[in-house]
């Protein structure tokens, strides 16, 4: 998943360019706070591996992942039935 998130917007550039810029954008930035915290993550683990903020950090990625990835979903179909309509 965190592969095809680093890539999203050059695979799926057709149907983005579909969505609202202000849509766009709000993903955009979602994608990079998601980042900042799995980089937070990342250090968190090597420094501090038994912090009680590596499971609470943890846990709130994976629940904004998931939110993320349906609303994506949602969003990707919707700008999908625009491109057959055309």
């Amino acid at each position: 998943m965190l592969t095809f998130a680093g890539t999203e917007g050059q695979s799926l550039a057709v149907l983005l360019s579909m969505l609202e810029p202000a849509v766009r954008h709000d993903l955009a930035a979602e994608h990079e706070r998601l980042q900042d915290d799995l980089a937070l993550l990342a250090w968190l683990i090597e420094a501090a591996p038994g912090s009680a903020d590596v499971a609470d950090l943890s846990e709130s990625l994976v629940r904004r992942m998931r939110d993320h990835v349906s609303r994506d979903g949602r969003l990707l179909e919707r700008a999908a039935r625009l491109s057959a309509q055309r």
